[in-house]
Order: structure tokens, then sequence, then C-alpha cells
């Protein structure tokens, strides 16, 4: 494997290999996989034609399982195995598709993984757990690591500003991104703990860790559940890790396709459009919302944390910081998924009411509504 130098570190870069991809996947043009190797910004057409190929592949797989087992069912609040809070990082995708076979997880992210009310994890079974997964080098932990210290020199937007005021001083205050981002996920555990007490549940929380300093590695940070789910988690994120290195990823920098934004309590079961679109690590920036708050007139129809998320990526300092979405020569695109075209469409309006989302969307050109169904498992682009 050969690695390029990065920080102190040596960061993998894969080279691509067709015998060791995954075997679903070895249809895919191979051109256009090497374009997300090389972390180019993709279009409009060729976003709306690779993942619609993506979510057939994902439709197949799931219909192969259902006729060999049972038709899968839709968790309600309450009967979720496991839930976890994520940072939006594009290389923290860290489920496969078999592990929304074995149990019903939902998901919830935000630059940083930060906690506030919890909601994620007061959907959980009583025999349930959570975990706060935090991931090397978190870009909301180096922002809150410069804004405490007074060195933050880009645009202090309100909703980045309140992604860096979640973290801490003391838990941002190492130097050394190691340690300041696994200090971040047991902090935010800790507060994920205090939602769980309020509420009067017990369900255990755990921080862990994804990391790729010196090839993949999951970390239980403070403690573990006692069966056998620790090694499934940690083999399942070793798996996608070499999946994408057979493709040629590269794990520095951050890299996208699309931003996609979505509600995971409105999509069913598999709830992550990169499982519904068959994406790989380093591929999608996904951050959620609540899109109930689109329609009870809730004063702030998309959080601050989300759209501080949004803006990070895509759109701050005038182009965004993700490569692909953002930068000099990002695309910008944002996809906008859900089940009912109505809430989409409330949703991109809501974005383009922000004058520089609207400007560097082209008035909403580069917005991809998408909608989702669950009961088909099908995606359409509008």
């Amino acid at each position: 494997m050969k690695h390029s130098t990065f920080g102190r570190l040596q960061t993998p870069k894969g080279e691509f290999s067709e015998e060791k991809m995954a075997p679903w996947r070895r249809d895919y043009d191979k051109k256009l996989l090497k374009m997300i190797a090389d972390q180019k910004p993709m279009e409009a057409d060729i976003i709306k034609s690779h993942y619609s190929q993506g979510n057939s592949v994902f439709k197949g797989r799931v219909d192969e399982f259902e006729k060999e087992n049972s038709k899968l069912s839709d968790p309600k609040p309450g009967e979720y195995k496991l839930a976890k809070k994520k940072c939006t990082d594009a290389r923290q995708l860290t489920e496969s598709l078999g592990m929304y076979f074995v149990m019903p997880i939902i998901h919830e992210n935000t630059a940083g993984s930060i906690v506030r009310e919890g909601h994620v994890f007061k959907v959980l079974a009583p025999d349930g757990f959570g975990v706060v997964e935090g991931h090397y080098e978190c870009g909301a932990n180096a922002v809150a690591h410069a804004f405490h210290n007074d060195t933050f020199k880009g645009d202090k937007n309100e909703h980045v500003v309140r992604i860096a005021n979640s973290i801490p001083p003391a838990v941002a205050a190492p130097d050394n991104p190691s340690v300041r981002d696994r200090r971040n996920a047991i902090h935010q555990a800790a507060m994920a703990r205090f939602t769980l007490e309020d509420a009067k549940m017990h369900q255990p929380i755990y921080p862990a860790f994804v990391t790729w300093e010196n090839g993949v590695d999951y970390q239980w940070l403070k403690g573990m559940p006692v069966s056998e789910l620790p090694s499934l988690m940690e083999n399942d994120v070793r798996q996608m890790y070499d999946y994408a290195l057979a493709e040629g990823r590269n794990f520095g920098p951050q890299y996208s396709t699309i931003t996609m934004i979505y509600d995971p309590y409105r999509l069913g079961r598999f709830n992550d459009p990169r499982i519904i679109m068959d994406a790989l690590m380093n591929e999608f920036f996904c951050v959620t919302f609540d899109f109930r708050r689109l329609g009870n007139g809730h004063p702030r129809p998309l959080s601050r944390t989300g759209m501080g998320s949004l803006i990070y990526a895509n759109f701050h300092d005038g182009m965004g910081h993700v490569k692909g979405v953002g930068g000099s020569d990002g695309t910008h695109i944002v996809g906008v998924m859900d089940k009912d075209e109505k809430i989409i469409e409330r949703a991109v309006s809501e974005l383009l009411s922000d004058p520089q989302i609207r400007e560097l969307t082209l008035n909403g050109a580069r917005i991809l509504p998408i909608k989702y169904d669950p009961e088909t498992r099908l995606v359409t682009f509008l």
C-alpha cells in the first residue's frame, strides 16, 4: 500500500485493485471510480447517473437478503438497538448494509459529533445502547481549538460558532488532534448520558473513535458493550476501509461528491443515504436535520448545528472547506433527500433564504432534490 505524507503521520492511500473491490461494485464505471479516488469535483449529471445505479445495486442486495430470509420492518421509536451520534466527516462511514440487516440502527450526524439535546438516544430500545463516535482529524475540533485560542481567521458565521462553542475550551485545548479528538468523543458521550438521565432512561452510552492515523482502527475509549457487537462493528469498519482502499481512495484530505441533508427518522430501516446509494468512505458528506420542523412553524426550520455543518463544508469563507463540494474549484452541490416532495421543497426554500447558499448554488441549480421511497427502496432525482 502506498502512503502519502499528511502532517506528522502517514495517511493511507490505496491502489486500485479490482480483485480486492467489494464484489457488488465491480460493474461500476472504472473511470468514474478513479474520479472519486482522485477527488475530482463531480457535476450533477454524473452524480445522478452514478447514484441511480448505486441505488439499484443497494435495492438488489436488500431484495436478495429478504428473499432468503424475511422482509425487514421499519423500526419505530423505542425499537432501535443501536443509536449513534457521529460527525459529518465523509471518511466516517462506519456501518455497512450488512449491519442494517443484523439490527435496527439510527444515527445523527453533526460536525464534531456534538450532543446538545440527545434526541437520537431517546429512541433506543430498553436493551439498546448508544455510541458517540469521534474520529481523527476532526475539522470541528480544529475550528474549536483555533476559536478558543483566538486564532480562528475565518468568517465567524453564527452557525459555525455554535458548533465551536459546543466543544469546551478544555476539550479542544490540545494541539495534537490525536488527543483532542478522543477527548471530545469522551466529553460528548458524557453529555449524552446526562440527556438520558434527564429523560429517566438508563441505556449505556459509550465513547468510540475511528482513526486512520496509521491504518484504520476502531477504538472503544471508555468501556464497551458486553456482547458480540463490538467485534462485529470493528470488523465491519475494517472491511469497508479495505474496500475503499481497493478503489484507490485517499484518506487525507476529506472529500465528498455531494453534501446530503436528510432526516434519518423519515427514511425507514436503511436510513443513511450512503447505504441507500452504495457509497464508500470519503465520498458523501452527510448532515442530519429534524425535517418535522419544516412543517410545524418552528422559528428555525433547519437547525443551527446542522446549518453550521453544511455551511462549513460547502460555503464557508465564500467557498467551503470539504474537497469536491468546497474549495476554489468545488461544485457546492447539495442533495436534499426525503420521502415527501413537499418537505423537500420546503427544505430547498429554507436553504435558498441564505444569500451565500443562493449565490454559490446558482439560485438553487446545484441543489438536487432526491425522493426516496422506503417501501420500494428506490430513489428519484426530481
